[in-house]
């Protein structure tokens, strides 16, 4: 009696484990044998390869990472995922950034965190000060390089003038494919950590003086301010499809702690 119950769960394990991986077998026509043959073949090359690897030298990314405190180790990814931060990382980067924080007291393990627990991240990397990017400029500065082209030596050229701009008609089989176009423009408040370790004091100050400033505004530069705790969620949906507002479920962001 054990020894079919034995054989039914088994083959219960043996085939949800195939039939997850597309695999279409009918259990009750094979063999008790085989099925233990399978079962252990299953749990060796399934169930263990999907397990966190316990490793003293190692963190194994993913998902199962809680907080950045638990990065203990040298961060490792699975083979075809990590972005940016498994190109640019290396054991002497880990060694020397491990312990260190930024003058705002964000960690590199916070940094490094939201990549490391979305291993499908392309970057993976979060600032949480200014002064992030010099503390760490061995993990940003290629990073930034690899993305934009602009080297830790290269200038920053600052040109306003839109006569300097070359912006051809579009030709008419594209044109009739463009809706809107728009440019974003993102600046920092100096004195002021950045959004992935801003607290929410801060954010409440910083609203006001956006607020402010953006009353002050007057011809094509005027419009509304909407605060986001008075938004209705119609206006919120409407600025989401629009682009102009995050949306709630982008695990980079949550991560991150934006």
């Amino acid at each position: 009696m054990r020894f079919f119950v034995w054989y039914n769960l088994t083959m219960s394990l043996v085939t949800g484990v195939l039939l997850q991986n597309g695999i279409v077998i009918k259990a009750a026509s094979i063999c008790p044998l085989l099925g233990a043959i399978l079962f252990f073949i299953c749990f060796e090359f399934y169930i263990v390869d999907n397990l966190p690897v316990k490793d003293n030298s190692h963190t194994l990314c993913g998902s199962w990472i809680p907080e950045p405190a638990e990065i203990r180790h040298m961060p490792t990814f699975p083979t075809g995922t990590g972005g940016q931060i498994a190109k640019v990382m290396n054991e002497n980067m880990w060694e020397k950034y491990a312990n260190v924080k930024d003058k705002d007291g964000f960690s590199f393990k916070d940094v490094i965190y939201a990549g490391c627990k979305n291993v499908r991240s392309e970057v993976g990397v979060f600032a949480g000060s200014h002064d992030s990017y010099t503390t760490f400029a061995d993990l940003f500065n290629p990073i930034i390089y690899n993305l934009h082209g602009f080297g830790s030596r290269s200038s920053h050229v600052s040109n306003m003038s839109s006569t300097n701009l070359n912006c051809p008609d579009f030709p008419s089989d594209e044109a009739d494919m463009i809706v809107s176009t728009r440019i974003r423009l993102s600046r920092n408040f100096v004195n002021f950590p950045l959004g992935a370790c801003i607290n929410a004091q801060d954010r409440l100050i910083i609203r006001e003086k956006v607020r402010v400033a953006c009353g002050s505004f007057t011809g094509d530069l005027e419009g509304t301010f909407y605060n986001l705790e008075d938004m209705s969620d119609n206006k919120k949906d409407y600025f989401r499809k629009c682009g102009y507002l995050f949306k709630d479920d982008d695990p980079r962001l949550r991560f991150s702690g934006l």
